[in-house]
C-alpha cells in the first residue's frame, strides 16, 4: 500500500501520534486482510485462529482498522505468525 504525504500538516486535525496510530492500523489490518485472502481461509476459520465473533472478522476483512487497537491488530499478527516489522517514519513536509 502506498502512503499519501500530508502536505499541509497546520491543518491536519489530527496530532502526530495519532496520525502514526492510523497507519499503523491501516496497514496491520490490511497485512492481515491480504495474509487471510492469501490463505482462502474461510471468516469462520480467521474467527477461530483469532479468537474473534464473525462480526468482528468481517469488519477486519473489510478493512475497518478504526475498529481495532494497534494492539489488538499486533496480537493477531503474532497469532498467524506474521513478523512486524517497523515503520518508515512519516515524511512531514
Amino acid at each position: 500500500m502506498k502512503r499519501k504525504l500530508l502536505h499541509n500538516v497546520e491543518t491536519c486535525p489530527f496530532t502526530a501520534e495519532e496520525v502514526a496510530d492510523m497507519y499503523l492500523r491501516a496497514d496491520l489490518a490490511v497485512t492481515l486482510e491480504e495474509y487471510f485472502t492469501e490463505l482462502n481461509l474461510p471468516d469462520e476459520e480467521i474467527g477461530r485462529l483469532l479468537d474473534l465473533t464473525p462480526n468482528w472478522v468481517r469488519d477486519l476483512m473489510e478493512g475497518k482498522a478504526e475498529k481495532f487497537s494497534a494492539e489488538d491488530l499486533l496480537v493477531f499478527c503474532s497469532k498467524v505468525g506474521i513478523i512486524v516489522e517497523p515503520m518508515e517514519p512519516i515524511q512531514w513536509s
